[in-house]
């Protein structure tokens, strides 16, 4: 059975930004492109959720955060976590970022 998928806004706009860049980078098609891959992600990760690797950081709300790359487009990471029902999509980064500080802020 299939996990619902409930993104975050911050994953939309990651989503969203990243799509606006591959589009004014490239084109639009190339956009709608990137924007399925996504998807197909997403829904490969709600039908086998253990699929990603785990992930270690500081947050204990992070503790079972795991990971998924985006396939055709493997700069693009997917951090997500899953309840029982559930499949939260948290951001969705490029692996060029400083990963360690955004989910590890300076307290």
């Amino acid at each position: 059975m299939s996990l619902q998928i409930i993104e975050l806004s911050e994953a939309v706009r990651d989503v969203m930004g990243a799509a606006d860049h591959i589009a004014a980078q490239s084109s639009l098609s190339a956009s709608e492109k990137f924007l399925d891959a996504v998807k197909s992600a997403y829904q490969k990760i709600a039908d086998l959720p253990g699929i990603g690797t785990l992930r270690d950081y500081k947050q204990p709300e992070l503790k079972e955060m795991r990971m998924w790359r985006v396939s055709k487009y493997p700069r693009y990471l997917i951090f997500y976590v899953t309840t029982g029902t559930d499949l939260i999509i948290l951001r969705v980064l490029r692996g060029s970022q400083d990963i360690q500080a955004i989910f590890n802020p300076p307290e």
